[in-house]
């Protein structure tokens, strides 16, 4: 029973780290002038260096491979 109860607890320790939920809210802006796409992303955390969003994909006409700039 103690190595049942050790075995859930580790699982459940490893599996809390790596909790992961979506942004809050996306607002996306298009300036026809520059063609250039703004993209604003809201992820509230309590740690931005532990907990943050690792990747954006854009795709325009079911393109996606769209050079991002940083």
């Amino acid at each position: 029973m103690k190595k049942v109860l050790m075995l859930i607890l580790g699982f459940v320790v490893m599996t809390s780290t790596a909790y992961a939920h979506p942004p809050s809210d996306i607002k996306i802006t298009f300036n026809p002038k520059t063609q250039e796409v703004k993209a604003v992303i809201f992820h509230n955390v309590s740690n931005v260096n532990k907990h943050y969003i690792k990747k954006v994909d854009i795709a325009v006409n079911g393109k996606d491979d769209l050079t991002p700039l940083t």
